[in-house]
């Protein structure tokens, strides 16, 4: 049982100025989030697969977690000369994270740290059609309270400091965890041609500390993850993005929306792995929609996600399989005083395709270790009426 209460909050100041003629955009804000009362009580669910064979229900562990993140961020966006925007910015953080082990065993932990993370960027509009931007910025992401509970599990023996049989196999201690931290250069392109709005861009990020999940064999028998800092790794892709107007006659038209995504994202010198791909992310991955608008209030969509292959294990020696979904949608908005209303039908994976939608990836596969593939929804049809008052 997870128990989670927590308040979040913003404050979001923005101004324009003018410099010489040159618009100037400010912005400034406060983010925060805190926990009020976290904690995980681990009970007994099927007893003869339990050390010791307690009673059903029984509580094996119990942990209350502690975690603050508070930023602090300050933006400017300023024309420097006509059509050419530069961006200076930056984010303070305050983050802490830890918590206590209550039972079996007692163990704490507290993390507390200030880290700032500058970006800078520029944005050219070359023409009314066409522009190019570019940034460069530093970003943090700090673990989960419950990621942290990671270290050394308990034993069956009795064998001390992680002694408890019906909580043998959990973890049993804290692991002080690094944040992980990258360095992210980004270029891009946009701009409109014939019917066509487009946007292409590349990206490239250095990671250091990278949080990583890993099913094992044995952590597949409670269904849990372990989770670990990553050497060093390299995030890099390609993304693309179109919106074509493919016929209209009046306010009738048909519309193509396009986006496609190439990800490389690996190791760099990993003692174990080398320079593998990273688990759980498709090197390929498209989605694509045909949009029918007619006047008098008819809609209609057909669509489609395609996924190339995805490692399902750190060694690469497991895959889960490639894929590609179709849906369809129809619907009637009611034209006039009445447009805020919507009665569709819907129908999803039309095909009803097997497919993981999402990988926990396994150790390495030469162990047999399982990795968890999520598997999507199968064919489902959908209706309903959206409706908005004013």
């Amino acid at each position: 049982l997870f128990d989670y209460k927590f308040a979040t909050g913003t404050i979001d100041y923005t101004r324009t100025d003018y410099l010489y003629g040159h618009k100037s955009d400010t912005n400034f804000g406060i983010y925060t989030t805190s926990d009020l009362s976290a904690q995980e009580s681990d009970m007994v669910r099927i007893p003869s697969q339990v050390a010791t064979n307690p009673a059903m229900g029984t509580t094996v562990r119990h942990a209350n977690f502690i975690g603050t993140e508070n930023y602090f961020h300050l933006s400017n966006t300023t024309e420097v000369f006509h059509n050419f925007y530069i961006t200076a910015a930056g984010a303070l953080a305050f983050i802490q994270k830890g918590g206590s082990l209550t039972y079996p065993t007692q163990d704490t932990l507290h993390q507390s740290s200030v880290n700032f993370a500058p970006r800078g960027g520029f944005r050219y509009v070359i023409t009314p059609s066409l522009q190019i931007y570019g940034n460069v910025t530093r970003s943090l992401q700090p673990a989960n309270e419950w990621q942290l509970l990671n270290g050394a599990t308990y034993s069956a023996s009795g064998v001390e400091p992680y002694a408890s049989g019906p909580a043998a196999n959990l973890n049993g201690s804290w692991d002080n965890m690094h944040m992980q931290r990258a360095t992210t250069f980004e270029f891009g392109i946009s701009g409109k041609i014939f019917n066509t709005n487009w946007t292409a861009g590349y990206y490239h990020s250095a990671v250091k500390n990278e949080l990583l999940s890993v099913m094992t064999a044995q952590s597949a028998k409670y269904m849990t993850s372990n989770y670990n800092n990553a050497s060093p790794t390299t995030h890099q892709g390609l993304e693309f993005g179109s919106d074509t107007t493919l016929w209209h006659h009046g306010k009738n038209q048909i519309k193509l929306i396009q986006s496609y995504t190439y990800s490389d994202f690996r190791y760099n010198h990993d003692v174990m792995f080398g320079h593998n791909y990273l688990p759980g992310i498709p090197k390929h991955f498209y989605q694509g929609t045909i949009h029918l608008d007619l006047a008098n209030g008819i809609y209609a969509a057909f669509s489609t996600q395609v996924s190339s292959s995805v490692y399902a294990s750190y060694d690469n020696k497991a895959k889960a399989a490639p894929y590609h979904i179709f849906n369809a949608t129809f619907g009637y908005k009611f034209p006039g005083k009445n447009k805020d209303i919507d009665v569709y039908i819907s129908g999803t994976n039309l095909t009803n395709t097997h497919y993981a939608s999402a990988v926990i990836p396994a150790y390495t596969a030469t162990n047999h270790d399982a990795a968890a593939e999520t598997p999507g929804s199968g064919a489902g049809v959908f209706a309903g009426v959206d409706f908005g008052i004013n």
